[in-house]
């Protein structure tokens, strides 16, 4: 018998199956043995070289994001919007949306990140606009949100798994989900040939390119994702850094449709070794 949930309109949808065995687990590993470098990489320590390039991408990145969620940068969120920060990371993002005046869930698969992200608000004094939760993004508790906002998270999932991790929180979104993907593009491929060049235990975990477009007319298309339309379409790039933007959101919604930015080949969301 198929298993089914309830979505915020009373439909009855089909839940979209488990990540493949030990998926998670692999990047759980992945980003504890390397948590120092993305404490670092998202402090405000300094960094040189590659790292300080990719800092500025994420940072605009971020800013793209937020600026679909909540709006103009200049006009904090007086409401007080829900939003899941899915694959979270040390906090950088939730943070700067809870000084924006959002009300953040953030859920972050490595414990050491889960940790630092936890110190940061805290130390900020945020705690009671920011909760911190270790787990599977896709699956987080707390909701249901406005808005979720899932960076440079999903490049780490085969497209059809990277579709079902959306489709398994839309039912708990109100009204927008924004998220990156890593497009395909001949350098990125490049460097997914040269990042196999290196040891398996020096690899990030492998990166799955799509075409943005294709990928969002896949996801829209499926029984589950019924209520739901394309948005914005932006790509973001700096040197060593590239992620393509992208939104979905509830039909009916002001904002929804139309491309905002080039919906076309775009570079990769980070390079094999960065950070």
């Amino acid at each position: 018998m198929a298993v089914t949930r309830t979505s915020l309109t009373g439909t009855q949808v089909p839940h979209p199956p488990r990540a493949e065995p030990g998926r998670v687990e692999g990047i759980r590993a992945y980003f504890e043995d390397r948590s120092d470098r993305w404490i670092r990489l998202t402090s405000g320590e300094e960094v040189s070289g590659v790292r300080a390039r990719v800092r500025a991408g994420r940072a605009r990145m971020a800013t793209t994001l937020m600026g679909w969620v909540l709006g103009d940068e200049a006009a904090p969120h007086p409401d007080g919007l829900r939003v899941l920060d899915a694959g979270c990371g040390p906090g950088e993002v939730s943070v700067r949306l809870a000084a924006r005046g959002a009300r953040v869930t953030g859920v972050e698969v490595a414990p050491s990140l889960v940790a630092t992200a936890r110190e940061r608000v805290e130390a900020l004094g945020l705690t009671h606009r920011i909760d911190v939760m270790e787990g599977d993004a896709s699956r987080a508790p707390g909701g249901p949100w406005d808005a979720a906002l899932v960076m440079d998270v999903l490049f780490h999932y085969p497209p059809g798994e990277a579709a079902d991790f959306l489709a398994r929180m839309a039912p708990e979104v109100g009204s927008r989900i924004v998220f990156t993907v890593g497009p395909r593009t001949p350098l990125l491929a490049f460097l997914q040939r040269v990042g196999g060049l290196f040891p398996r235990s020096d690899r990030a975990p492998v990166l799955h390119l799509v075409r943005p477009r294709a990928f969002v007319e896949s996801l829209l298309a499926r029984p589950d994702m019924k209520g739901w339309t394309a948005g914005r379409s932006r790509r973001v790039s700096a040197p060593f850094y590239a992620s393509h933007a992208l939104e979905i959101v509830r039909t009916g919604l002001d904002g929804a449709g139309g491309a905002d930015g080039a919906d076309g080949p775009a570079a990769a969301p980070g390079a094999e070794g960065a950070p």
